[in-house]
């Protein structure tokens, strides 16, 4: 079994996240979400395989954290923008993209993420 408990700063290429782990509960807090997912590379690929988009890494990530037993719950600016894995109630719009591990906070801000 996974937990994790401690706080970290990530910076990649420029771009930082707070990472906060209690237990089975991870937060990250971002800065500029889009700009820090697009310096760890994703979403950089041709959309057509997986991980090709940010929505097949967040497709990804949901599951993976679901298996593990963990919850990842994003932020930026104090605005919840998504919850993956273990704890993550999808409701309708998760629903309707089809990740049963993954609710979006805000399905704007979620939206802006994804680029759309």
């Amino acid at each position: 079994m996974i937990e994790l408990s401690g706080a970290v700063t990530i910076t990649v290429n420029g771009e930082s996240a707070r990472v906060v782990g209690e237990q089975r509960r991870i937060h990250v807090d971002l800065e500029n979400p889009r700009a820090f997912f697009r310096a760890c590379g994703a979403g950089t690929g041709s959309g057509t395989g997986p991980g090709g988009s940010p929505l097949d890494a967040l497709r990804q990530a949901a599951a993976a954290l679901n298996q593990a037993g963990l919850t990842v719950r994003v932020t930026s600016h104090d605005s919840h923008i998504v919850t993956l894995g273990r704890e993550a109630r999808p409701g309708l719009f998760g629903g309707l993209l089809g990740i049963p591990h993954l609710a979006p906070g805000s399905p704007r801000g979620l939206l802006r993420l994804l680029g759309s």
